[in-house]
């Protein structure tokens, strides 16, 4: 069996002091069973059905246990005030819930949040007594990704911040805040492999994910109430003519602006249903080029998207105005352009 993460080792004590030695210890046991057949049996085929994903494999679901962890630390998940940590039902779920929550992408990407039913029944069982936690446990998880059935983007609000398991409350709401969060912040070069990209290359419509993948280092400082995103973009990888391949790189590009408003847009969403998370007040993105190994320096400065808000009225104030960032990727390509030009009449 893989080792327990920092988060995983904390359940079993909190299950016990709430519940209980006989009944925590019961929820604990059937997690840990779960567990091993979840990371065993049913993540690594994940890829064999759905070869173009990025990775969705027990690797991928200890970095979302491993994020919950960086964005609570370890006093939100072992304290008794129910205003600053979990209970041990929030625990418990949270964990539950970050072990299941891609699992349904072995019968296909589409709706993938909506299909647990055959790999929980595989890894808990399909007992009555089960029941109440299937249902909690499918609601969180459909909650952290897509939309409701009845078509709204406020999935999170749809769920029941006043619910009940085993008569303790269970705030689904901020469950899956955490889960959703978490699972946003779970990118980086440990979701693809360079040697698959080389010889075993994804479909065309999955080649941008990997290489998003590739460029991306997302960092949860607390301690310092941010999110930081860097991005480390080689302009000529390897497999590419120099000097450069603008239209990969606009594409590129563009996919970096977008996934980095919806990271701060997440950060946002989350924490308005859980106030765990409002400690991270503002996501922080900057931009490195490198071109054959040697970095471009160019002059590109920090991002930071914030939620300061003065309290100045101007001629435009208007409630159809918002905050925008100043990012223009053409006037980046063509600097790119003259820094690489430079760099080769040097060499």
């Amino acid at each position: 069996m893989q080792q327990f993460t920092e988060l995983e080792r904390l359940v079993e004590p909190k299950l016990k002091s709430e519940f209980g030695e006989a009944e925590g210890g019961a929820l604990w046991g059937g997690y840990t069973s779960a567990r091993l057949k979840v990371l065993d049996d049913i993540a690594p085929f994940i890829a064999v059905e759905e070869k173009n994903l990025t990775d969705h494999s027990a690797r991928h679901i200890k970095n979302v246990l491993q994020n919950a962890y960086r964005l609570l630390g370890e006093a939100a998940c072992t304290g008794t005030d129910s205003q600053t940590a979990l209970n041990a039902n929030e625990l418990y779920f949270l964990v539950l819930s970050i072990l299941f929550h891609d699992l349904g992408n072995i019968f296909g990407r589409h709706d993938h949040n909506r299909k647990l039913e055959k790999a929980y029944s595989y890894a808990r069982g399909s007992t009555s007594d089960l029941l109440p936690e299937r249902r909690l446990l499918f609601s969180i998880v459909e909650a952290h990704c897509g939309q409701t059935r009845e078509g709204s983007k406020d999935t999170i609000g749809a769920l029941d911040g006043v619910a009940s398991f085993k008569q303790k409350r269970l705030d689904c709401r901020r469950v899956a805040a955490i889960l959703r969060l978490a699972d946003e912040l779970a990118e980086g070069p440990q979701r693809t492999s360079l040697f698959r990209q080389k010889h075993f290359p994804p479909g065309k419509d999955s080649v941008l994910y990997h290489d998003y993948a590739n460029v991306v280092d997302p960092c949860i400082d607390r301690s310092a109430e941010r999110i930081v995103l860097t991005y480390d973009i080689d302009v000529c990888p390897e497999g590419q003519q120099p000097p450069f391949n603008p239209e990969w790189l606009r594409q590129i590009l563009s996919y970096c602006d977008k996934r980095s408003i919806k990271l701060d847009l997440e950060r946002k969403y989350n924490s308005h249903y859980c106030s765990l998370l409002r400690p991270f007040k503002k996501t922080e993105i900057s931009f490195h080029f490198h071109f054959q190994g040697k970095d471009l320096q160019l002059p590109y400065n920090k991002i930071v998207l914030d939620d300061l808000v003065l309290p100045t009225l101007t001629e435009n104030s208007s409630l159809n105005s918002r905050p925008h960032v100043d990012f223009d990727i053409e006037t980046i390509i063509s600097g790119i352009s003259s820094a690489v030009s430079e760099q080769t009449k040097a060499s």
